[in-house]
């Protein structure tokens, strides 16, 4: 359902203040998604000409292992041997770093040393986002390395022509009661299911400096310079789309900026109206 996050003053003057409404939905998603998971669990050292096969959406990068005192060419598609000068938690973070070294690979998933001990270390690949596209598959040809999965890359699911919906009800005569919708305002909702409304101009195209004589017994001559009004929420979504509706907005009063009025005697319109 759609929560309220920002909203107009109970009063508030057009042309001074925006009248922004930021609406948050908790039913655009349907499912969050998961991302894939991969450990390289090493338990010894790889030997020379060994590879690493990795297959993730259109890409398909193998890595072959090198002796640790080559020249490297920089292809991003080389991994180190283990030199004995180093520990096999240091010849981790070497592995770590030659598979960060491929573009792809690092761009699409987060690679770290999970744990690492005198001769055992895991290497934990997850994706960077949820999606299938992420299901990452491991080839390879080192004996002493053994896979450890974790869940397998599923999309988030959202619902299908989804949309927040502001209707704006103006009251159509003063203190009448009666109210009238005059605007209706549709918006896809943010990474963060949000959808923001301005709503200033619509407002005020409803007021107009009507503005009564001193002491004017006759009300009705003001009564473009106060707007009493309100909103209506919803979401909609689904082929052809179905609107709910989800909450209404207090009654609200907009005031014509930039006009000052004499409260002598009490009781007059502008207090009235504004207090009741």
């Amino acid at each position: 359902m759609l929560s309220i996050q920002t909203e107009p003053a109970a009063v508030s003057p057009a042309k001074k203040n925006p009248v922004a409404l930021k609406l948050q939905t908790d039913n655009y998603i349907t499912d969050p998604g998961n991302k894939c998971y991969i450990g390289l669990v090493f338990s010894g050292d790889p030997v020379v000409g060994d590879t690493l096969r990795f297959v993730w959406s259109t890409y398909d990068i193998t890595f072959t292992f090198i002796d640790y005192a080559d020249t490297p060419d920089y292809s991003g598609l080389q991994i180190f041997t283990h030199s004995l000068i180093i520990s096999f938690a240091q010849y981790a973070e070497q592995v770590a770093a030659n598979l960060r070294s491929n573009y792809l690979l690092n761009r699409d998933f987060k690679i770290n040393v999970a744990a690492s001990g005198v001769s055992s270390a895991t290497i934990a690949i997850e994706a960077r986002e949820t999606g299938e596209v992420y299901a990452l598959t491991v080839d390879d040809s080192v004996s002493n390395m053994a896979l450890a999965y974790g869940p397998s890359g599923g999309n988030t699911i959202v619902r299908d022509n989804f949309k927040a919906n502001v209707f704006l009800h103006i009251e159509d005569d003063f203190n009448s009661g009666v109210f009238i919708k005059v605007i209706e305002k549709e918006s896809p909702v943010d990474t963060n299911n949000q959808a923001t409304f301005l709503l200033e101009e619509e407002l005020e195209s409803y007021l107009a400096p009507d503005v009564p004589a001193f002491n004017q017994a006759v009300i009705s001559r003001a009564s473009n310079v106060f707007k009493r009004y309100y909103f209506s929420y919803a979401e909609s979504y689904g082929i052809p789309a179905e609107v709910q509706y989800v909450a209404e907005s207090s009654i609200k009063k907009a005031v014509l900026a930039g006009y000052a009025f004499n409260k002598f005697p009490e009781n007059t319109f502008l207090e009235d109206y504004i207090t009741n």
